[in-house]
C-alpha cells in the first residue's frame, strides 16, 4: 500500500467497525492524563518566566497567549531536562521546540535535502511519518534493510553488523545520489521493537562520522524500558557532534499539547539558525500555552520523568504481559506462528505464516472486530514484510488485549484452515 494512503486507510477501517479492538494505534493509556493540573503548571512555568525574562507575573502570562519565538519558550527547562534523564550536555540555544515529532522530522528534510541528487537513509521498516513524509514533499529515500543488520541469537540477545550500511552507502554512491543522513529510532523501535545495544551504538556513529553521514535520533520510547539495562542514547555517546536528536512528550505526557523538540549539534550554529528560520515560515512557532504545561510540569518533577515512569513503566509491562500471556494461550497451537516479547516500548509482533495485507485488515475487522497493522505499511519494500503484523498494547487494559489477541487468533486459525 501507497505510505500516503496507511492512515486514511486505517482510518476508514476504524470508521466502519466502530466496536472493533483497535490494536493498530500506538496511543498511550488515557489513564495517564492529569488534566486538572495543567493550570498548575502553566502558572508555575509563567512564574519561572517571568524571572527569566526579567518581567512581572502578569506580564509573563500575557506573553503565554501571545505568538513566542520560533525556536521556543522553554529551552532552559528542556537543557536540564536532557541533562538529568538523558545525560545530553547541550545548550538551550541549540534547542527548537516543535509542534511534536512530526514537525522536527519536516524540518530537518526541508533543511538537509537541498539538491535533487540529495537523499535520506531509513533504517526499514521504520516509522511511517517519515518515509511518507518525504514521499508528500517529493524527497528522496533510500531504505537500509534492518535484516541485514540485525540478528537475535537463540538465547535472546541482539546483535548488529554495520557492514551492509558500509555496502549500500557506497552503491547510492556510485549510483550519483548524496546520502545526507539516516534516519533511526534505536530504543524499541516502532515497529519491530528492537534496541541497538551500547556496542552497536558506537559503531554506527563512528561508521557515520567515517561516511560523513549525519544521524537523525528519533527517541520517544527510550523511557518505557522494562528492564534494568539502561543504554545511553546516540546523542549523549557522540563524541564526533553528528546527531541531531529528536524527542517528544507525545507518549511520556500527553500527545493532545503536541510538544516536541529537535536538539542540534553545537557545531553547527549556522544549521541551527536555519533551522529556525524554516519554523518561522512552517509554523510560525509552538504553542507557548502548551509549552508552559510542559515545562511547568518538568520544574515540578526537578526536570526528570523518572518519577512519573516508574508507575507508566509497571502499567505498561502489565499489558505487555497480558498480551504475551494471551498470545501463548492463543497462538501456541499454530505451526509457523512466532512472536517476540519486547523489553520496552509499545509494539510486539507476530509472524505468520501466509500474507497479512490489507485486505486481511479489512476483513479481520468485519469478521471478528479487531484491527492490527501490517509491518509491510511500514517498510519502503512492503512485499518483504507480508507475514509480519504489529500489535500494540499501550492504549488498553490487560483484559481488553487479551479479547484482542483472541479475536486475532480466531482470524488467524481460519486462515490456517
Amino acid at each position: 500500500m501507497d505510505q500516503l494512503q496507511v492512515m486514511n486507510f486505517l482510518n476508514e477501517v476504524a470508521s466502519k467497525f466502530p466496536n472493533a479492538i483497535s490494536l493498530a494505534s500506538g496511543r498511550p493509556h488515557p489513564s495517564f492524563f492529569d488534566q486538572q493540573k495543567w493550570p498548575q503548571y502553566q502558572d508555575l512555568f509563567a512564574d519561572y518566566f517571568a524571572k527569566e525574562q526579567g518581567v512581572d507575573a502578569t506580564t509573563a502570562q500575557q506573553l503565554l497567549c501571545q505568538y513566542g519565538p520560533s525556536a521556543g519558550i522553554i529551552n532552559s527547562v528542556l537543557q536540564q531536562h536532557l541533562a538529568v534523564d538523558e545525560s545530553i550536555d547541550t545548550t538551550a540555544s541549540n534547542i527548537i521546540v516543535t509542534n511534536g515529532c512530526q514537525e522536527a522530522l519536516t524540518l530537518l528534510c526541508l533543511h538537509e535535502l537541498q539538491r535533487e541528487n540529495e537523499c535520506m537513509l531509513t533504517i526499514d521498516p521504520a516509522y511511517i511519518g517519515f518515509s511518507g513524509l518525504l514521499a508528500a514533499i517529493g524527497k528522496r529515500v533510500e531504505a537500509v534493510d534492518i535484516r541485514q543488520i540485525h540478528r537475535s541469537n537463540p538465547d535472546g540477545e541482539d546483535t548488529f553488523d554495520w557492514q551492509y550500511l558500509r555496502d549500500r552507502v557506497a552503491d547510492i554512491r556510485q549510483a550519483g545520489i548524496v546520502p545526507k543522513a539516516i534516519y533511526i529510532n534505536p530504543d524499541f523501535n516502532n515497529p519491530l521493537s528492537y534496541r541497538l545495544t551500547k556496542a552497536a551504538r558506537l559503531s554506527l556513529l563512528a561508521l557515520c562520522h567515517e561516511l560523513q553521514i549525519k544521524v537523525i535520533e528519533d527517541n520517544p520510547y527510550s523511557r518505557f524500558d522494562y528492564t534494568d539495562e539502561s543504554v545511553l542514547s546516540l546523542k549523549s555517546l557522540d563524541s564526533h557532534d553528528n546527531v541531531y536528536h529528536i524527542g517528544s512528550f507525545a507518549k511520556t505526557f500527553c500527545p493532545g499539547v503536541r510538544i516536541g523538540y529537535l536538539v542540534v549539534p553545537q557545531s553547527w550554529p549556522q544549521d541551527y539558525k536555519s533551522l529556525v528560520a524554516l519554523k518561522s515560515l512552517v509554523s510560525v512557532n509552538t504553542s507557548s500555552l502548551t509549552q508552559a504545561v510542559v515545562g511547568g510540569f518538568l520544574i515540578d518533577n526537578d526536570f526528570s520523568l523518572s518519577g512519573s515512569m516508574t508507575r507508566m513503566n509497571q502499567q505498561y509491562q502489565q499489558q505487555r504481559d497480558a498480551v504475551t500471556e494471551a498470545l501463548d494461550t492463543h497462538f501456541g497451537d499454530f505451526d509457523g506462528v512466532s512472536w517476540n516479547v519486547p523489553q520496552g516500548g509499545f509494539f510486539a509482533v507476530i509472524e505468520l505464516p501466509f500474507d497479512f495485507n490489507e485486505d486481511d485488515v479489512y476483513a479481520c475487522a468485519r469478521e471478528n472486530n479487531v484491527i492490527c497493522m501490517p509491518v509491510g505499511f511500514f517498510s519502503l519494500a512492503p512485499e518483504t514484510w507480508q507475514g509480519s503484523v504489529r500489535i500494540a498494547f499501550s492504549n488498553f487494559d490487560g483484559d481488553v488485549l487479551a479479547e484482542g489477541v483472541k479475536r486475532l487468533g480466531q482470524f488467524v486459525a481460519k486462515r490456517l484452515g
